[in-house]
């Protein structure tokens, strides 16, 4: 049994952070009014949705289920971001 730091986990921890950060910047009111801050958010909930795929491929194990879970998890994410976005910029 190998001790240490989880080299992967940890990487995917420090992109979740990273991604937090830059969620909190875009919807925080920075002075830039480009579209009246819709832009923003707009642009904030891929981002969302990038820790959603990240949080369950790696923390809820979904990257070694069988590839049907996997597919079916991505494209779920794909989808609801495309229509999540689309139904905020209406």
């Amino acid at each position: 049994m190998t001790r240490g730091i989880p080299v992967r986990a940890t990487a995917v921890w420090m992109l979740l952070m990273a991604a937090t950060a830059l969620t909190w910047w875009l919807g925080a009111d920075h002075g830039a009014d480009l579209g009246g801050g819709r832009t923003w958010v707009a642009l904030a909930i891929p981002v969302v949705f990038l820790k959603v795929y990240l949080i369950g491929s790696e923390f809820m194990e979904v990257r070694t289920a069988p590839r049907a879970l996997r597919l079916v998890f991505g494209a779920w994410v794909m989808v609801l971001t495309a229509v999540l976005t689309t139904i905020y910029l209406l």
